[in-house]
């Protein structure tokens, strides 16, 4: 019902009544970094309790975009795209930022940092795990296995795919970071090990 009447945009539940009559919930997507609302059900009525980050115009921010594709293995990759507004080289160079758990969550649509990188003349690339949405049966022996070839071959794919799709925006091909905490600092040092 909520992700219905935000088409587009990230719909998280934080709590509800006993009845679940009232339902509290956060909206993000996009260059908005999140709002607060509660649903009444019985009266299909949705109320805006406050917005994060009221200083942060829309105008000001970079422009971030979901992505998501088929990889050549079937798999399903994901993850948003956030483009420096203000490029200090052209082309800019790529930042591609691991998810930080595995299998992990979806990466939120509003990310500050990524905002922040780009800022400083980043396009932006924050990988989704292809578990995310639940793990197929043919990936568990690649997963088991070697997870971190899996991650950083998928990354290899997505940057492939951005170029591709993106021919009026590119990126520095010679100039890739890579970017991660917890399990997403050892695969961007593994991505420097498999793909120098």
């Amino acid at each position: 019902e909520l992700a219905a009447k935000f088409p587009r945009r990230s719909v998280e539940i934080l709590d509800w009544s006993d009845t679940h009559a009232r339902v509290l919930f956060r909206v993000t997507g996009g260059t908005d970094p999140g709002r607060v609302f509660v649903y009444q059900r019985l009266e299909d009525l949705v109320v805006e309790i406050f917005q994060s980050a009221t200083w942060l115009a829309a105008a000001q921010l970079n422009a971030t975009r979901f992505f998501e594709f088929d990889a050549p293995d079937g798999a399903h990759l994901s993850g948003y795209l956030t483009w420096p507004a203000k490029p200090r080289l052209d082309p800019p160079p790529l930042l591609v930022i691991f998810p930080s758990g595995f299998p992990g969550k979806a990466q939120p649509a509003f990310d500050p940092e990524a905002q922040v990188f780009a800022d400083l003349g980043f396009a932006v690339a924050r990988l989704n795990h292809r578990s995310v949405a639940g793990v197929r049966a043919e990936d568990v022996p690649a997963l088991r296995a070697a997870v971190d070839r899996v991650s950083v071959d998928d990354a290899r794919v997505a940057i492939e795919w951005i170029a591709a799709r993106n021919p009026d925006r590119p990126f520095d091909r010679k100039r890739v970071a890579a970017l991660g905490r917890g399990f997403g600092g050892y695969l961007a040092v593994r991505a420097l090990q498999l793909q120098p």
